[in-house]
């Protein structure tokens, strides 16, 4: 039995939840019921409910200094080592596994990260793709799939093998359904299309709209920064191989050369979403990384239907997914999270880094800006 008792006595609890004095009949009749999206986000508080412990710092001024006068505008992400030219099955004989789990490692990488696995996890074993055993590698295998937004390739369809990836390159597609422009189906129709008013909310109700919509679908908090010189660096130069341009433009487009943002598209929409908390805690290393990779296989579509949500109440959603920010760096200014010692995770202080916050929208919106975090 616990030796713990809490401090706090039930009427101070009650108190704090404003039913002091309240019959378990009267504290079930104050439960919210909600009739439309309009109830949902009045029943909000403040945007961001932090722990007594963090404080909030001025904009633009997270707990890492930076020099934004003298910070450089990057290319792209980090470099990323070419994968090695051995097959998954000719690493195995080797007796190096890691074929679906090599991207980041060369095969001698690998075997240093494996011994000390070895020592840190004792009895773990690599298994035949450098992933564990094979429960734990079939739960990878498993995740993989269309991670990152991207197409299938020959899957079952009909009792036919399809490769939905290379029908829809054919077509003129891309390798993901993720699109900087939204995918605007023709299903999501605008009130301009009807010659009607697009909603119109304050900044911080649009937000807390936003974080509803984030947490109906499955995400958790949502932050806002307005966009100025100064942020913009924290985006490439290049998304994939287009220019990142910002434009006093009416419409966002996109050309063979250039992924132009309106200018009037100044609100940046960051979120964050939970991963799988035992799994994230246990994983070795980058390897048994099923929690990551079942992130990355649910969130991106996550994040293709707030562009569309958005969209549908008649404004601007534009998205550079992946390879357009630095999204740890956005984080720590939208009051995300901090800035640790683990290099590119954010630390939230609810979820410490078991926790993704990659998402990033651009859009013109008007969205309350939400301050670091200390």
């Amino acid at each position: 039995m616990s030796n713990f008792h809490s401090t706090l006595s039930r009427r101070d609890f009650m108190k704090a939840l404003g039913l002091a004095g309240a019959g378990v009949g009267a504290v079930s009749a104050a439960a919210p019921v909600f009739h439309d999206v309009d109830e949902l986000t009045a029943s909000s508080g403040g945007v961001q409910k932090l722990p007594w412990w963090v404080k909030e710092r001025e904009f633009k001024d997270p707990t890492v200094p930076i020099d934004w006068q003298n910070l450089p505008k990057m290319e792209g992400v980090f470099p990323m080592q070419a994968k090695p030219t051995l097959s998954a099955q000719e690493r195995y004989a080797m007796g190096i596994p890691g074929g679906s789990s090599g991207t980041w490692a060369s095969p001698e990488q690998a075997q240093v990260l494996f011994d000390y696995m070895k020592k840190e996890f004792p009895g773990w074993e690599p298994g035949y793709a450098g992933l564990g055993d094979n429960r734990t590698t079939a739960l990878f295998m498993a995740t993989k799939f269309m991670r990152m937004g991207m197409w299938p390739g020959e899957i079952n369809m009909g009792g036919n093998r399809v490769n939905v990836a290379k029908a829809i390159s054919a077509a003129g597609g891309t390798a993901t359904f993720t699109s900087f422009l939204g995918l605007r189906s023709s299903e999501t129709l605008r009130p301009q299309d009807f010659g009607v008013p697009r909603w119109e909310g304050t900044p911080e109700e649009n937000l807390l709209t936003l974080r509803q919509v984030v947490r109906f679908l499955g995400g958790c908090d949502v932050g806002a920064q307005e966009m100025d010189s100064d942020v913009f660096k924290l985006f490439h130069e290049k998304s994939g191989k287009k220019q990142l341009v910002i434009e006093n433009v009416d419409e966002a487009a996109e050309t063979p050369t250039k992924l132009v943002i309106p200018a009037k598209a100044k609100y940046i929409l960051q979120w964050t979403a939970r991963q799988p908390y035992e799994s994230t805690r246990r994983q070795a290393g980058e390897y048994e990384d099923a929690a990551v990779y079942w992130s990355y296989q649910r969130f991106p579509f996550v994040g293709a239907i707030i562009q569309e949500f958005i969209h549908a109440l008649g404004y601007t959603a534009v998205s550079t997914h992946l390879s357009g920010y630095h999204s740890s760096a956005v984080a720590t200014l939208t009051g995300m999270g901090e800035h640790c010692r683990m290099s590119s995770p954010i630390l939230v202080p609810k979820y410490g880094v078991t926790n993704r916050a990659m998402w990033v929208i651009m859009t013109d919106m008007p969205l309350m800006s939400t301050k670091p975090m200390e």
